[in-house]
């Protein structure tokens, strides 16, 4: 470092510059929205009423609407002997009973003014027509009616009759202004006024209104005469499009000041005129997506279906939650009495952000101040449940429903729910509603007996069957797997199963079941596919907070209209079918269980097939024909082709497995298959061209596909080939057809619906398949929906390689293989060469050194040389004779953050390790790790680690009975080192050094011990040049390095202020004065700079010594300096007064180590240079330079 000869100090002043933010609060004003606002309207009024019958009829029966009627607005009744009465409205629902005249309290609700003159007597009441008739009243439809009763009083023949005003309601009743007015709006279901798309198209805000009112069917009158008051709808929020709106029907009674206004909001449902073109629904009517119940014979409530996702869920509070279910169930509660509305409310629930199953919220109701509490099970659901759909929107399909079923529209099968539109004959299971049937079109099943008992499928759970009875072991004396453990059979004995749903939205039917004791969730997923086939699905859900192992057995005996029904294999060995001949094929009709799809991949976890003879396969005894443990093969690997016969003339059965799986907490055993039943279908002939692409992983652009289509039903016939890409997005491409009913045309898979990368595993090949079905689409034809066979474009992806195989050489051996020899089954595009090269052609393996080293050998595509990839194979090096048996285990120690294993489960905590050592094992008579088990045996490593201890991991190599192990050690910190150096790079102090976690952030400046250090090198003259770039640290796996850069400094630290050379006798002789006393500090100078150099000290004087009394008097050339030997005349100009080398960093006191010894500071006065007595003072400046 150079210093400059002279300095300049320069002051920077600065300005702080002062900025006032003002910060202005926006007060955002919201007005509350009432539920029914009240407004003014004008209206006319109409009377209705209706009359009570005699004790003979059966109901009450409103008159004419366009009657008058002769009951004026509620008077006082009176007589001449002062027994009075004035009536009051009464409201009663159709189920209830009208008041019981012998109870006041009764009575009560029948008068608002009661006097009976003479207390002494008793009155009677008695319901009567208006002749006086006695009558037994009872209630009729909704409206308006007047009863009649007749008060007299006992030993007297005082009476009088009084009109009583009753308004009967129903769910679609509501009264409003205090009960003043009723308003029914009969054409409501669940309270909803339902409109099509179709006709609501193109018509003007009055056109709706008008619509509404008529679809609604509303009327309302008042509640003390009858009479009609005038319904307006004054606002909608219809809009075009499907979805749920809201109109506001007003009523108005009274003229000019004393008009009186309410008005209602109704909610309004627009949907499609049509449903799914591919499915029958048969419905009839609508079922509600809501519950209604009762809550203790006082109010009426209903919500939505109670189902939540498990997402909805994640990191809400218990505020957030209650809101969350209170805006799902979407309360509404009213008096059971006149249907007047209430405020129900969520009041507590046990659901939390963590919650899985079956919970209860608990929702209590205001009832004049009495509160009434009800029950609600709501179920959590995982999210993949519903799918991609909502949890909302769909249809509770109630016991005894007959349209809870789908039909395929061409040939009339069926798939639905039992008991709710389809209905099995056996008396075993004629009460359970579990399960599902499928159905030929004459209502023919497939399942013993007589095709009329349905699919049980039989669940198991930790390698135990869960669904059993004591008695069991006298009916199933061989096996546990009988059928009456399964889901569909004797289910009055799965007491578990605590909630039931079916559901249906569009073509989707649903069941849930849930079973509270094991917490598990069943789905069934039940519809109709594109292709015509039913889909069935069953899912099972593992609700608890633990890892169970799954499995599912569908044991099924078979009856399609024989017992020895033929059972013949798919395309492909997919699955099978049974088969019943007619008089041509036409006539044929076919039970098909398809289990794959057109590519060849398994639809679900039923991985194992087997059909057979029923008594052969012991299923009447309880057998599980794959075994307890699903290890016995079926018939999945066998080689069928399309109509092979797999058993025939005997009694058949077949049975699908899901053999044992764990299965993670949310997840689940997916079983299902694909259904066809009935007449075959005369399918459309899809022809693609080309059905198959071999291509590498770095392919760009779309995939061209040609198509042809033949046996179109109809000549220019149109409809769409329906594409499901691998991404799971759908397209479509139109055709129409020729006079030939045939078509042609061109189709695209886009890139962009396969991953980005399309194959990341070195030396495989991935299968991507797009599956294709053609549909005929003319809803004015019988063969409207007709699919052609499916048809999948099959794209591979090539990623270029193979599989290494492992050496084992003995150290100091001479290599000599070719690098071919190296890799097995090298995956190369068809028709394609490829070439193998070592990296290191010149020394591949360095046999000099014991160990593992992975070789690097290169193969190239040599059609396609730019299709290159490196693999390492790995050789281990030993000081023995290798083995020729045995195998190869090897895995390093590691370091990891504790961030990533939070959380993690045994399985990815064990399949992390295996990752992070990087272990390799191989079978050293193959070098290949084909068949061996590697895994974690043991470690003390969990997923909640302190991250200041280490851990180990056992890992295992096993093949057979031979096993290898290998221990490793794991790390969670690392080292922390802190260096601190000059300009050179040298070390100023012993480095900083400490263990920190790996993954968390460190500020090294606010470590203590780095504070401590850099303070004192600062305390030591040494200038900070430069921070570390990443003073802010986040420790990695490793060793963590920062370091501060300093310059040393050359400074004058401390000086004298004053030399004092005290009291002197004055002499005309000339006379030396040395050694004054020295006030202040002493003279230090501060070297720590890298490079040593000499500096100087050189003085000059500022002021000459001069008189204190008469500054006339002076002393020019008194002031010296002694260095050495040499006497030094100090001038105004600067003078070297002492050089210095200092050969290590530090201080150097001139005061101690010059001036102490003789240097320094003099008075040299000449003879006579002494012109007064008296004080005199001087001044000296001081500076100190670099000799340079």
């Amino acid at each position: 470092m150079s210093i400059p000869k002279k300095k300049k100090g320069y002051y920077i002043v600065g300005l702080l510059l002062l900025m006032g933010l003002l910060i202005g609060t926006l007060y955002v004003r919201s007005n509350q929205i009432l539920a029914k606002p009240e407004k003014t309207l004008q209206s006319s009024s109409k009377n209705r009423r209706g009359t009570l019958p005699d004790q003979e009829s059966a109901s009450i029966k409103k008159l004419d609407e366009n009657s008058k009627s002769s009951l004026e607005p509620l008077e006082l009744v009176e007589n001449v002997e002062g027994l009075k009465a004035k009536a009051k409205p009464l409201i009663l629902t159709k189920e209830a009973t009208f008041p019981d005249l012998a109870k006041v309290a009764e009575r009560d609700r029948l008068f608002s003014e009661l006097v009976i003159p003479n207390t002494k007597q008793q009155a009677s009441f008695d319901y009567v027509d208006e002749n006086g008739s006695p009558i037994k009243p009872k209630i009729g439809t909704v409206g308006f009616y007047v009863v009649y009763v007749e008060i007299s009083e006992t030993n007297s023949d005082s009476s009088i009759r009084v009109p009583i005003p009753v308004t009967v309601v129903d769910e679609t009743t509501t009264t409003l202004l205090e009960e003043r007015v009723a308003l029914q709006t009969e054409g409501t279901v669940e309270n909803k006024v339902t409109l099509s798309l179709e006709e609501i198209a193109g018509k003007a805000p009055e056109e709706l209104k008008e619509l509404v009112k008529k679809r609604a069917k509303i009327s309302a009158w008042e509640t003390e005469t009858g009479a009609e008051v005038p319904v307006a709808i004054s606002e909608t929020t219809i809009e075009e499009s499907v979805g749920t709106y809201q109109a506001t029907f007003a009523v108005s009674v009274g003229e000019g000041d004393k008009q009186q206004t309410a008005t209602m909001e109704k909610e309004i449902v627009v949907q499609k005129a049509t449903s799914e073109p591919v499915a029958s629904l048969n419905s009839t009517r609508a079922h509600p997506t809501r519950e209604t119940v009762e809550v203790d014979s006082k109010a009426g409530m209903s919500y939505n279906l109670p189902f939540l996702k498990v997402s909805e869920l994640t990191g809400k509070t218990t505020v957030e939650i209650r809101n969350l279910i209170q805006e799902r169930l979407a309360l509404k509660a009213w008096r059971l009495s006149n249907r007047n509305p209430l405020n129900p409310k969520i009041r507590s629930s046990n659901v939390t952000s963590s919650s899985q199953g079956e919970c209860v919220a608990d929702i209590e109701i205001d009832f004049t101040g009495q509160k009434l509490i009800h029950k609600v099970k709501v179920l959590v659901v995982p999210d993949i449940v519903f799918d991609k759909d909502s949890a909302v929107g769909w249809e509770n399909i109630p016991g005894g429903a007959k349209d809870g079923f789908v039909t395929n529209p061409v040939n009339g099968s069926k798939i639905g729910f039992l008991t709710r539109g389809l209905n099995d004959d056996m008396d075993l299971w004629k009460w359970s509603d579990i399960g599902f049937r499928v159905e030929d079109k004459a209502g023919r099943g497939y399942v013993y007996k007589d095709g009329n008992y349905r699919v049980t499928t039989i669940p198991g759970i930790n390698n135990q069957v869960i669904y059993s009875k004591p008695d069991d072991s006298a009916e199933l004396p061989l096996g546990i797997w009988g059928r009456n453990r399964g889901l569909g059979r004797k289910d009055e004995d799965k007491k578990e199963i605590t909630t039931k749903y079916f559901l249906r939205k569009n073509n989707r039917l649903k069941e849930l079941l849930f079973d509270s004791k094991n917490q598990v969730l069943y789905v069934y997923d039940l519809g109709l596919s594109r292709n015509l086939n039913f889909f069935v699905r069953l899912d099972m859900y593992n609700l608890s907070s633990d890892v169970k192992s799954f499995a599912m057995l569908e044991n099924v005996d078979t009856d399609y209209y024989t017992d020895n029904v033929p059972i013949y294999a798919l395309e492909n060995n997919g699955g099978f079918y049974l088969e019943k001949k007619g008089a041509t094929d036409a006539d044929n009709k076919r039970f098909s269980i398809r289990l794959k799809n057109a590519k060849g991949d398994w639809l679900s976890d039923y991985q194992k097939f087997y059909a057979g003879d029923y008594h052969a396969m012991k299923m009447f005894n309880g057998y599980n024909y794959f075994g307890n443990d699903f290890s016995k093969a079926g018939l999945e690997n066998k080689k069928y082709n399309q109509g092979d016969v797999i058993i025939t003339n005997t009694d058949s059965a077949y049975a699908l497995g899901a053999p044992w799986k764990d299965i993670q907490p949310n997840e689940a055993l997916k079983t299902g298959y694909e259904v066809f039943a009935g007449n075959e279908l005369p399918y459309m002939n899809l022809q693609l061209n080309p059905k198959i692409f071999n291509v590498y992983r770095d392919r760009e652009g779309s995939f061209d596909v040609n198509y042809s289509l033949s046996r179109i039903p109809t000549k220019d016939a149109t409809g769409k080939i329906y594409a499901v890409y691998p991404n799971g997005e759908e397209g479509s491409f139109p055709f129409v057809g020729d006079d030939e009913k045939t078509a042609a045309g061109k189709l695209t898979i886009p890139r962009n619906v396969l991953p980005n990368e399309m194959n990341g595993e070195l030396g495989s090949v991935k299968t991507y398949a797009t599956n294709l079905v053609a549909v005929h689409e003319n809803p004015k034809s019988s063969m409207d929906g007709l699919p052609s066979q499916d048809q999948a474009v099959v794209i591979n992806v090539y990623n270029l390689g193979g599989k290494p195989i492992g050496q084992v050489v003995k150290k100091g051996s001479t290599w000599n293989k070719t690098a071919e020899s190296l890799i097995k089954d090298p995956v190369v595009l068809p028709g394609h060469k490829a070439k193998f090269e070592y990296e290191d052609s010149k020394n591949p393996v360095d046999t000099s050194k014991a160990g593992l080293q992975l070789i690097k050998v290169r193969m190239t595509d040599q059609n396609e040389p730019t299709q290159t990839v490196v693999m390492e194979v790995p050789v281990l090096v030993t000081e023995e004779t290798p083995p020729t048996t045995g195998l190869v285990l090897e895995a390093n120690d590691f370091s990891l953050s504790k961030t990533e294993v939070a959380g993690l489960d045994k399985q990815k905590l064990d399949a992390f390790i295996l990752k992070k050592s990087n272990s390799v094992t191989w079978d050293i008579a193959t070098g290949l790790n084909d068949g061996i088990e590697l895994s974690v045996r043991e470690t003390t490593l969990t997923n909640n680690p302190d991250p200041l201890k280490s851990y180990t991991a056992t890992l295992q190599a096993k093949k057979g009975s031979v096993v290898k192990t290998k221990k490793i050690q794991i790390y969670l910190s690392a080292k922390l080192t802190v260096e601190f150096v000059d300009e050179k790079g040298t070390s100023l102090e012993t480095a900083y050094t400490d263990v920190r976690e790996i993954g968390t952030s460190v500020d090294v400046s606010q470590i203590s011990g780095v504070a401590t250090i850099l303070k004192k090198l600062k305390d030591n003259n040494y200038d900070l040049a430069q921070n570390p770039e990443n003073e802010t640290i986040t420790i990695a796996v490793g060793e963590n390095k920062v370091m501060y850069q300093f310059n040393g400094t050359l400074k004058l630290l401390s000086a004298p202020t004053v030399l004092d050379f005290e009291m002197k006798q004055a002499t005309i002789n000339a006379v030396r004065y040395k050694a004054p006393k020295i006030i202040g500090k002493s003279l230090v100078v501060s070297d720590t700079r890298a490079e040593k150099v000499k500096w100087n000290l050189k003085a000059k004087v500022n002021q000459p010594l001069t008189s204190l009394e008469d500054k006339q008097v002076k002393m020019p050339e008194a002031i010296k300096y002694q260095y050495q030997e040499e006497v030094l005349t100090l001038t105004d100009e600067n003078t070297t007064i002492f050089s210095h080398l200092n050969t290590v960093s530090g201080l150097y006191d001139v005061t101690k180590e010059r001036w102490s010894k003789g240097d320094g500071f003099m008075l040299d006065l000449a003879p006579g240079a002494v012109k007064a007595l008296g004080k005199y003072q001087g001044k000296i400046t001081i500076t100190l330079e670099n000799a340079k």
